[in-house]
């Protein structure tokens, strides 16, 4: 059968050209719905769940983001994982989506370690802290690094605040920036607990190509044998813009002696995550001790 080349590549473009004019379509709808929350306010509450809440904003992407399902399989490890009384560290808090989550789990006896550099976000960070009641969270409106001192964060002023960053690059999502100060996660844990006191089970690091750094500070922490799980967001080009690639991250982390490994929220699976050659946008999770790990996620099961 003979088949018309260009007639299949007709076909083809307008297919295509239907496809892109109804994702805009409903990206359309989407946005409208999403200004119309906003009638006479910058912010509504959020129900997380049946116990939690969360000041959403409409200058913010995350925000649309959180309250159209935003990471579901990240907290449902977090949710699952976590104990009462454990200790959670939110390396790149922005408005504490999972610092909330964390504190409502570990309760009264376990702590929250909340890090966010960006002023106007910690405030709401803060606010939110707030509007939960949650007293085991100790928030800090500092960066983490691999060196003490001070660094200048790009900050956006269009949405983008959860993509703000220290790396030195040119982006138009960029407006403004400020100098904040950093610390390592090795110097804060000498001076915030004592020997054998407590020891830190989840690290959530997020920090927009910034995470060779962390990992470098942490690195007395994380070279213990019961080390924190470690939460690592992997996006290439973050990372490529940093001076950095996945591919050291991977390397780094693994020479502490951690694997990495994806989770299937839905059939709460961990599965061992050889390193690849793309990394679009990934969340992995490094474990020193997977039947530990397997054991505290199936304990309810």
């Amino acid at each position: 059968m003979n088949i018309d080349i260009r007639l299949v590549n007709a076909i083809k473009k307008l297919l295509d050209k239907y496809i892109d004019t109804r994702h805009r379509l409903v990206q359309k709808k989407k946005d409208r719905n999403w200004s119309k929350k906003f009638i006479k306010q910058n912010k509504f509450i959020y129900r997380l769940n049946d116990e939690l809440f969360i000041n959403v904003y409409e200058d913010s992407l995350l925000c649309k983001l959180i309250v159209e399902g935003f990471e579901e399989a990240e907290i449902s490890f977090l949710r699952r994982f976590l104990r009462p009384s454990d200790i959670f560290i939110d390396i790149g808090s922005n408005i504490g989506l999972f610092s909330i989550h964390a504190a409502n789990i570990v309760g009264e006896k376990g702590s929250v370690f909340a890090y966010e550099p960006t002023p106007k976000t910690f405030t709401r960070l803060i606010e939110n802290i707030q509007l939960n009641n949650l007293e085991n969270i100790k928030a800090f409106n500092i960066g983490i690094s691999d060196s003490k001192g001070t660094l200048c964060l790009k900050v956006s002023s269009s949405g983008f605040d959860a993509w703000n960053t220290f790396v030195g690059q040119e982006d138009f999502k960029f407006s403004r920036q400020v100098d904040v100060p950093v610390e390592t996660l090795d110097d804060i844990y000498q001076y915030t607990f004592s020997e054998n006191k407590s020891s830190i089970a989840l690290i959530k690091i997020d920090v927009e190509g910034w995470e060779r750094h962390v990992l470098i500070g942490a690195q007395s922490i994380l070279k213990k044998q019961d080390a924190p799980v470690l939460m690592v967001e992997f996006t290439e080009t973050n990372l490529l813009a940093a001076g950095t690639n996945c591919y050291e991250i991977y390397d780094l982390v693994a020479s502490y002696g951690y694997k990495w490994y994806t989770y299937d929220f839905k059939e709460n699976i961990l599965s061992f995550d050889p390193k690849r050659i793309h990394y679009p946008y990934n969340n992995l999770f490094a474990i020193k001790n997977l039947n530990y790990v397997n054991s505290r996620l199936n304990e309810n099961d």
